[in-house]
C-alpha cells in the first residue's frame, strides 16, 4: 500500500501544471467553437420557410434564425397573453395541449406561428394569443438574432 502511495505522489502533478493543462484545454475548446459551427450547420433553420404574419410592423429576418429549446423560449418570455378557448371548444368540452413552432425576431416580437400539433378548435386561440407575446432578445456572438422553437400550450376549461 505504501508503494502505491509513493508512486502516486511522484506521478501527481503540481498545481501550476494543472493550471497550465486546464488553460490549454480551455484555449483549444474556445478555438474550436468557430470551426465546429461551420461543420455542423443548422439545416432546419434554412429549411424553415419564413412567412410574415398579418402584422406588417414586425421586422422580417435579416438572416436564418437559430433553433432554441422550449426551455430557452419559456425563459425569455417577458409578456404573455393567456389563450381563451373558443365557444365551440367549450361547448364540446375540448381541452388539451397545442404544440406551436414559434419564430421570434431580434426585438423579441413573435414573427411567425405555425401549428405542429393539437386539436383544431384549440389551435386558433393558441396562435392568436401567442402572436401577442413578447420575448427578451437572444444574443449570439454579441448580436441579437432571430430564433425559433417549439412551444407547448395547455388549454383547459
Amino acid at each position: 500500500m505504501q508503494r502505491v502511495v509513493r508512486l502516486l505522489m511522484e506521478v501527481s502533478m503540481s498545481r501550476l501544471r494543472w493550471i497550465m493543462v486546464l488553460t490549454g484545454i480551455a484555449v483549444f475548446l474556445a478555438g474550436m467553437i468557430h470551426p465546429a459551427a461551420g461543420w455542423f450547420p443548422l439545416k432546419e433553420a434554412s429549411e424553415l420557410d419564413q412567412k410574415q404574419s398579418d402584422d406588417s410592423d414586425i421586422a422580417a429576418p435579416k438572416r436564418d434564425p437559430i433553433r432554441v429549446s422550449s426551455n430557452v423560449q419559456n425563459a425569455k418570455l417577458i409578456f404573455k397573453v393567456d389563450p381563451i378557448c373558443s365557444e365551440q371548444a367549450k361547448a364540446e368540452s375540448i381541452s388539451g395541449n397545442v404544440t406551436l413552432l414559434v419564430t421570434v425576431n431580434e426585438e423579441g416580437q413573435v414573427w411567425d406561428v405555425r401549428a405542429v400539433g393539437g386539436h383544431l378548435l384549440l389551435v386558433k386561440s393558441a396562435i392568436s394569443a401567442v402572436k401577442k407575446w413578447r420575448y427578451s432578445p437572444t444574443f449570439l456572438k454579441g448580436k441579437t438574432c432571430f430564433r425559433y422553437g417549439n412551444l407547448a400550450i395547455n388549454l383547459h376549461l
